[in-house]
Order: C-alpha cells, then sequence, then structure tokens
C-alpha cells in the first residue's frame, strides 16, 4: 500500500488531468502564475477543477498576486488549499481565510524561522529553487535538511523524477511530494510515460521498505 501522498503541479490540459487521475496521484496543482510556462488563464483552471474527481485534492498555485485577484480566482475556481509561491507574509496568506500551503527554499537563509512563522499552513512545501525565484526549476533540493526542520506537514519538491523520488524519500523521509518539471517532456508539457514512471518509483520505494 503506498503512502506518500503525491502532488503533480502545473496541470494544464484535460489529458494531463486524466493521466494524473489514472495513475493514482492524491492531488494536482493549477498554476496562476503569468511568468510560468504552466500558467492557466481563470477560465482554464476553473475548467479543469470543475473536471477533477471529488477524491482529488486541488492547489491553486499564486506567486505575489494581489488580493482582489486571489479572491476572483478562489471565487471561480474554488480550489481545496491556495499554495503560495512568492513573498507572501503570514498575514497576506492568512487573509483569506482558507486553507493554504506555503512554498519555501531549502537555500533560505533563516529556514527554521520561516517554517515556524506559517504555523498554519496546511503544508510547507520545501524547494530548491533560490530565495525569491520562482519553483518548478527543476533544480534539486536539499532532502536531508527536509529530514531535519520538517515532519508530517512537510512535502517535498524540486527536481524530482522517476530516477530520483525512492533516494530522495529514503534521505528525507517526507511523506509527501510534490513533482513538476520531472513528469515533463520539455517545459510545460506533461508526459505520460513520466507520470507513470514517477508513480512507479514511488510504489517501488516502499515496497523495498
Amino acid at each position: 500500500m503506498m503512502s506518500t501522498y503525491v502532488k503533480f503541479c502545473g496541470i494544464r490540459t484535460p489529458s494531463d488531468l486524466n493521466c494524473a487521475v489514472a495513475v493514482g496521484v492524491d492531488a494536482i496543482g493549477l498554476v496562476l502564475a503569468p511568468e510560468s510556462v504552466r500558467t492557466l488563464s481563470l477560465q482554464d483552471a476553473a475548467a479543469l477543477r470543475n473536471a477533477a474527481p471529488l477524491s482529488l485534492d486541488i492547489f491553486l498555485l499564486v506567486r505575489n498576486a494581489d488580493a482582489e485577484f486571489i479572491r476572483t480566482a478562489l471565487h471561480l475556481i474554488n480550489p481545496g488549499i491556495i499554495q503560495f509561491h512568492g513573498n507572501e507574509s503570514v498575514e497576506f496568506c492568512r487573509q483569506f481565510e482558507r486553507p493554504y500551503c506555503k512554498a519555501l527554499s531549502s537555500n533560505e537563509p533563516d529556514l527554521h524561522g520561516q517554517i515556524r512563522a506559517y504555523d498554519d499552513a496546511e503544508w510547507i512545501i520545501l524547494d530548491g529553487h533560490a530565495p525569491g525565484a520562482a519553483g518548478g526549476s527543476g533544480i534539486v533540493g536539499d532532502w536531508q535538511i527536509f529530514s531535519e526542520y520538517l515532519g508530517e506537514r512537510g512535502m517535498l519538491a524540486g527536481g524530482l523524477h522517476a530516477g530520483n523520488v525512492a533516494d530522495a524519500l529514503r534521505v528525507s523521509r517526507a511523506t509527501a511530494v510534490d513533482v513538476s518539471s520531472g513528469i515533463e517532456s520539455e517545459p510545460g508539457v506533461k508526459s505520460p510515460g513520466r507520470m507513470a514512471a514517477f508513480m512507479q518509483a514511488v510504489r517501488s520505494a516502499h515496497q523495498e521498505h
């Protein structure tokens, strides 16, 4: 029985969604960050959200968006959780009165303090990008830091793919992983084969223990 919570981020098309569901992910991320190659219009994000099965957790990723835009997006899309991937303060994240997660870089100078600050976040996503930079870059995060700083509410991200996720789970002891570029054939284009291989690698990691 697989116990790792798996999120596929940057889902852009109905075929991406169908494949993610078919391979058995727990959650998908819909990106509303204009600078990302994986960004969606509000209408396309709403259509994907409406097509998703009720069992699938929906994360809505924003990065340094203004509050009015986020409120509009929440009204149209109604995600289960907001994912803040920029420099949003704790107060900013809390104002929407919705479950939220906060992405942090494993390279943050005061990572432990940052984790403590977002103490009411449903998840802390620990990524490998530089502080202040965007995620989804494929830069491998610090798996050892994850095991030292984060527990059950931590989600490991950053450069994960089918070839390294088993090692990442072993070193980090993470119970949740988030992948985007590692399941793509090119930036922004999801690969059904790589999506399936990633899930198989996670399952195999559990079978080894």
